[in-house]
């Protein structure tokens, strides 16, 4: 079975497919790993956050920041 091609790099904006909150890809694990991206984001109340995240629940932040529809 061929590894899947990389979808997000370091640095890329995204955000989760089921909340609006733009976030950042900090770190890219290799493709045998399912959740294999850190993404952090700071909160409303300005709390810094990370996670990690699978790439089908993801979807990139287009060039002016609005919503993907």
């Amino acid at each position: 079975m061929a590894a899947p091609a990389h979808r997000f790099a370091v640095g890329d904006r995204v955000r989760a497919r089921y909340t609006l909150t733009e976030m950042v890809i900090e770190d890219v694990y290799a493709p045998l790993f399912l959740y294999r991206y850190v993404c952090s984001w700071t909160t409303a109340t300005r709390v810094a956050r990370h996670d990690l995240f699978r790439a089908d629940d993801l979807t990139p932040v287009p060039a002016d920041g609005s919503p993907q529809k």
